[in-house]
């Protein structure tokens, strides 16, 4: 029991980095980023896009679900935890151009997805997969 409670408090605060996949909405295509690593609320982001280097910063906030498991079974252990929330991107490049995002996660399936745009009204669909 003490060892499935270690592995489920591991992988909720697992530091991997998340890839990131940028769809312009109006070509088709398709450009790739990728944060420092998740460990905690807030950390870097860069993505290659149009042909400018962009770097920047991401937040990210719970904001509900919670996943239990019964403490009575000698398989499982209580344990409570936020499953998805939200966060931003903000991104810029040497250009000048600016990207800001909006972006929603799920903690379960380590994926999400939301919206970019860039400064000059360019949209861009967003996955990320940790």
């Amino acid at each position: 029991m003490k060892y499935l409670f270690s592995a489920i408090l591991c992988a909720a605060l697992c530091g991997c980095a998340t890839q990131a996949t940028f769809f312009d909405k109006t070509t088709g295509a398709e450009y790739k980023g990728a944060t420092n690593d998740t460990f905690g609320s807030t950390g870097a982001i860069s993505a290659d896009i149009d042909n400018d280097k962009y770097s920047g910063s991401w937040i990210y906030s719970s904001s509900g679900g919670a996943v239990g498991f019964n403490a009575a079974q000698p398989s499982s252990v209580i344990a409570v935890a936020s499953t998805s929330g939200g966060g931003k991107i903000n991104m810029k490049a040497e250009s000048g151009k600016f990207i800001r995002c909006s972006f929603g996660f799920d903690e379960w399936n380590n994926t999400g997805s939301g919206l970019c745009q860039r400064n000059d009204g360019r949209e861009y669909d967003l996955y990320l997969k940790r």
